[in-house]
């Protein structure tokens, strides 16, 4: 049993033996298949494991360069940050020091602006000073003054790009701005688009005392066709120009100087149309011509067979003018609608009578609106017009060519190479005081006609004509001289103020011109002396209380006045003491 029992045990061990190395040889070839398949899909598994790491490493490889680059920027910034608040701060420090320094020269510069103030006041002081010791010395020389107006710039013009190229200055300068650059023009006025016809004739308006004193006064106007003459020397109803200003002023004047003066004032208007004579008042086809007459020991031109009015109101010489203007010659050109194609010739002539003293004035106010000159080539005339603007140019230039040789003080002047000259020879030859307005356009368009207006004028400016003289007939010798019987009562009333007579030829006194004498106006009267008028340059004596007033328009003596310069008498030392109502000569 025994051995049974290990036989059995043996057997079992061998089967048990025999299935444990079925078991490992089955594993083992498990293994070695599985093996096997493990090294056929390891390259799959590592290659796509192996690219998924790989692509891991890229993108942290680029992420940490991103993250780099961040941190370099952040670190540039901030650096930068730094730098900026330096700079910041250097700013702010130079900033405070700045203001520092502009408020130090704010205060210089206010005191430099008020002592800069202070001499362009004393300086423009100076300048009006000088400008009116010139100007009364250019009165002494007799030169033509000039003033300058330049009319506003029209639509039209700026519509075709045209600007305004003139700067008026605060010295009465005017500036030109060209395209070869500027040129600076100096006047004894000057007028501004913007000025008005009230501030033009306020320059104007002394030259009418003028007229009355016994002084020719020549006005007229100048410049291109368009550049605002007529409108200057005419204006219109509601806006007078000079002509129609200047009548009032007279008007005005006659009326300021009362009754003991006489007027008479006679209006004449013509035309030069081609170089002929046109009356404007009472037109017609006689031919007019230049002549001379005498007058005294002097001669001045007239128009034989022109026609004048005498006026006697404001009114009537705005019909006159209305009259001439319907009949004066106007064109359409491309430069003005309404272009003036004649010169047009204003005469007044003033004879003033001093009733108490017998002196009479008598003077000529030409105010003259020139035709304007114009480049053929522009105006686009033909035909008729073309021949007048040919005609204007000619004798514009003839006027130019007065004035140099006026200049030049040549020995013969050329006043009878224009019809035009020779109706104003009298005005330009030297009796006479001359204002020329020089208008001219602002328009770029322009500048050349402008620029040789002012040339012109500039050298009219620089004409000296001589020293106006004044018109005036003596006084006549019933005023001028005392009668023996008015100087005897005369010292008898006050023999300490004895007034000296000039001997008298005749017994009769002459009367004043335009006056009649009064009856009995050299008796004697029955209540006190007349007061006896004393000899020019003689010492005058005021009358007695209660002394006969002579009758007026009388050629007795008058209330003594003593002559403009005449010296004032002066009682001799020891001299008796004149009656109580007399008075010593003032």
């Amino acid at each position: 049993e025994r051995e049974e029992r290990e036989e059995k045990k043996r057997i079992e061990k061998e089967e048990r033996e025999r299935i444990e190395a079925e078991i490992r040889a089955k594993a083992a070839a498990e293994r070695a298949a599985l093996e096997e398949k493990r090294k056929k899909n390891l390259p799959k598994v590592w290659k796509k494991k192996f690219k998924k790491e790989k692509q891991a490493k890229e993108d942290w490889k680029k992420k940490s360069l991103e993250l780099e680059q961040l941190y370099n920027e952040m670190v540039e910034i901030r650096q930068r940050e730094a730098e900026e608040e330096k700079n910041q701060t250097k700013i702010l420090e130079e900033i405070e020091l700045l203001k520092q320094l502009n408020s130090d020269l704010d205060i210089e510069l206010r005191m430099t602006e008020s002592q800069i103030e202070e001499v362009m006041k004393k300086y423009k002081k100076e300048a009006k000073d000088r400008k009116k010791l010139y100007n009364d010395l250019q009165e002494l020389k007799g030169n033509i003054r000039v003033y300058c107006r330049c009319r506003p710039i029209s639509e039209q013009e700026i519509s075709r790009g045209a600007v305004d190229v003139t700067a008026f200055g605060d010295l009465d300068d005017v500036t030109i701005f060209t395209e070869n650059g500027k040129k600076t023009f100096e006047f004894d006025a000057n007028f501004d688009p913007d000025s008005t016809q009230e501030q033009v004739f306020i320059d104007t308006q002394p030259l009418m005392l003028s007229v009355l004193d016994g002084f020719n006064v020549c006005i007229f106007a100048y410049g291109q066709t368009g550049s605002g003459k007529t409108f200057t020397m005419q204006g219109t109803e509601a806006n007078p120009g000079v002509n129609v200003r200047a009548l009032n002023e007279l008007f005005s004047l006659v009326k300021q100087r009362g009754s003991d003066y006489s007027f008479e004032m006679k209006i004449s208007i013509l035309e030069i149309y081609c170089d002929q004579i046109r009356d404007l008042l009472e037109p017609g086809d006689e031919k007019l011509n230049v002549k001379q007459e005498r007058l005294g020991n002097r001669t001045r031109n007239y128009v034989d067979g022109l026609s004048q009015r005498v006026v006697n109101s404001v009114n009537e010489v705005k019909e006159i003018i209305e009259l001439s203007n319907k009949n004066r010659s106007v064109a359409s050109t491309n430069m003005n609608q309404h272009s003036s194609r004649s010169h047009l010739v204003m005469t007044v002539e003033a004879i003033s009578v001093d009733k108490l003293t017998g002196k009479s004035t008598r003077a000529s106010l030409h105010m003259v609106d020139l035709a304007g000159s114009e480049r053929v080539g522009r105006s686009g005339v033909v035909g008729q017009a073309l021949k007048e603007a040919q005609s204007i140019n000619q004798s514009l230039s003839a006027l130019g060519n007065v004035l140099s040789a006026l200049g030049r003080k040549d020995g013969h002047i050329p006043y009878r190479n224009s019809k035009l000259t020779h109706v104003l020879a009298d005005a330009l030859g030297g009796n006479s005081k001359v204002l020329m307005f020089c208008n001219i356009s602002p328009s770029s368009d322009n500048v050349s006609e402008t620029l040789s207006s002012l040339l012109f004028a500039s050298r009219a400016r620089s004409v000296e004509l001589g020293k106006a003289t004044a018109n005036v007939s003596p006084a006549t010798a019933a005023v001028t001289e005392v009668p023996a019987e008015l100087a005897d009562e005369e010292e008898t009333q006050a023999p300490a103020t004895k007034v000296p007579s000039v001997a008298t030829s005749s017994s009769t006194a002459k009367p004043a011109l335009g006056a009649k004498p009064a009856v009995g106006s050299f008796s004697k009267p029955a209540t006190a002396a007349a007061p006896a008028r004393p000899a020019v340059g003689a010492a005058a004596a005021r009358p007695a209380v209660g002394a006969a007033r002579p009758a007026v328009g009388a050629t007795t003596a008058a209330a003594a006045r003593p002559a403009v310069g005449a010296a004032a008498a002066r009682p001799a030392v020891g001299a008796a003491r004149p009656a109580v109502g007399a008075t010593t000569a003032a």
